[in-house]
């Protein structure tokens, strides 16, 4: 899949449509994302130069998974917001707690995107209110938002946002570490 997807990044000259391809192969778990990143990036010149190509490798490489995901990650750098961790492995006194979609260490403060196109079987969905409900037990905030919230009316998102940031670090903070896996 990630050759596939090398191979066809100079004729698909949409940045949307390659970035949202090369979305659902790491998501969907199609190809491993390291897989993929070398791939675009260890491609011919002429690929690799491609801005939508670049783009994507941006993305992928700070972990971002998701069309959801890098439009939340643009509107957070256009609204002055400092870049969250995207997709950590979030671990309190070393065991698992969860993998939100964006994480700000020094707040201790999470993002999630809740797109329906990932929860609309009852599994996923309640893995979803699962991993809502351990980060809010373990006293950290979690701003919920749809991607249709993110385009249409983002202001009370980034005002939470703001807020909390500026008032945190939240909850066991000191508890928290993180890493990436995936």
């Amino acid at each position: 899949m990630a050759r596939a997807l090398a191979d066809s990044a100079p004729f698909l000259t949409g940045g949307r449509q390659f970035r949202a391809l090369c979305a659902e192969a790491v998501q969907g778990r199609h190809c491993e994302r390291a897989d993929l990143l070398a791939r675009l990036l260890g491609g011919p010149a002429a690929g690799v130069a491609l801005p939508h190509v670049q783009h994507v490798a941006d993305e992928l490489t700070c972990g971002v998974y998701s069309i959801a995901e890098a439009e939340a990650r643009e509107l957070l750098r256009r609204c002055g917001l400092p870049e969250p961790l995207w997709n950590p492995v979030l671990l309190l006194d070393g065991r698992f707690l969860a993998v939100p979609d964006a994480f700000w260490p020094q707040a201790c403060v999470a993002l999630e995107i809740d797109s329906r196109a990932w929860h609309l079987r009852p599994a996923d969905y309640e893995r979803t209110l699962t991993r809502g409900n351990r980060l809010q037990a373990a006293r950290l905030p979690v701003v919920r938002a749809t991607p249709h919230q993110l385009r249409a009316d983002a202001g009370p998102i980034v005002r939470e946002l703001r807020t909390l940031l500026a008032t945190g670090p939240h909850g066991p903070y000191h508890r928290i570490t993180w890493t990436r896996v995936r």
